[in-house]
Formats: C-alpha cells, structure tokens, sequence
C-alpha cells in the first residue's frame, strides 16, 4: 500500500477513536488504537528498513521510539515497564483472542519489573509481588514500595510493584502521536513531494 494511503487510513482509525471517545466506548477506542504503531511504522520506516522486519518487530520499535522512550525521566528509575513488546502482545491477545489481561503479557510486564528491581543492589534480595491493572481513572501509576528499610537503606521485607494503566489515555496518547505522523508525512509532502516514497 502506497504511503499515503496508509495516511488516509490513519486518519479514518484516528476519527473512530475520536468518535468512540467522545461517546464513552473506551473499549472500542482502545482496540483501534491498538492498530495505530504498526501502521504508523509503515509510514515512518523506509520501504528497505519495512523489507527486514516482520509485524511484531516493527510495531515494538515505532512504540519504544514513539511512546516509550517519552513515558519515563531521562535520569531515574524507569517506572514505567510498558514497553513495545508489552503493548504488542496487549495487541495481540486483544485482536486474536479478546483479552485484555493475558497471562503472557503480564508475565512479560512483570519480568520487565523485575529486571529493573533486580539491577539496583539495594533490591537484590527481596521477594517481588506485583500488581498490574487496567483502570478508568485518567491517570496512569507506577510505583514501587516496601514496608521499611535497614541501616544501609536496604528494603526490608517484600516489594511490592503497582501498575495502573487507564486505556482512555493510553488511547488519546497514541492517537495524538499519530497525528504528528499525519502532520510530519504531509509537511514532507508539501516541502519535497518526491521524497515521499511508495
């Protein structure tokens, strides 16, 4: 598919999630938004760049670049751990099986979480839970925490991770990068018409 059909089908996922927004079907929103990084990656990645990789890898890189790389402070700890390969599996077991909470993605979420724990010494040692839920809060949360800590400042005790992911925003965020694809592909096209690749 030429590229700017693909920007005319954006446009059409972007309205729907628009219309199922304004009309409280955040379900249905989050499921077409779902579609938004493969697409987008087809837009942004150059035909030869398309050619080496296959759906998943595609998806997973234009979400780190696009969304993930922005969720967390450059320096800190990166409470965040939805990443690419999270959000495509999310995809995946919504669009092929219709579950938003499917075990393989929370094992994925929660071993990302505890690579990060289990990076910082003064964690080495300590059981994990973890919590992971979607929510209708408009906010998102991350956190980590623990009952008390030792002389060396060494959690004392099991960690405990909480994450809380509302679709709606999650939604409204990849619809909103979305859009600056739009704008970015049609500025493109504007300044340099041929630079556009098929």
């Amino acid at each position: 598919m030429a590229k700017k059909d693909l920007v005319v089908s954006l446009q059409n996922v972007i309205d729907t999630i628009r219309d199922a927004l304004d009309k409280e079907a955040v379900k249905a929103a989050f499921f077409c938004a779902l579609s938004i990084p493969d697409i987008c990656a087809q837009i942004e990645f150059s035909n030869s760049q398309l050619k080496r990789m296959e759906t998943g890898d595609r998806y997973i890189k234009w979400y780190n670049e696009n969304i993930f790389a922005y969720e967390n402070p450059p320096k800190g700890v990166a409470m965040n751990q939805l990443d690419g390969t999270v959000a495509y599996l999310i995809r995946c077991k919504m669009f092929h099986e219709g579950q938003l909470l499917h075990k393989h993605t929370l094992k994925k979420l929660e071993n990302n979480y505890e690579e990060l724990i289990k990076n910082d010494e003064k964690f080495k040692f300590s059981e994990i839970f973890f919590n992971f839920k979607f929510v209708t809060t408009d906010v998102e949360s991350y956190s980590i925490g623990y009952a008390s800590v030792d002389i060396n400042n060494r959690p004392i005790g099991p960690i405990t991770i909480n994450a809380e992911v509302d679709p709606k925003l999650l939604s409204q965020k990849l619809m909103w990068t979305a859009e600056g694809v739009i704008r970015n592909f049609n500025e493109k096209q504007k300044n340099n018409p041929s630079s556009i690749k098929r």
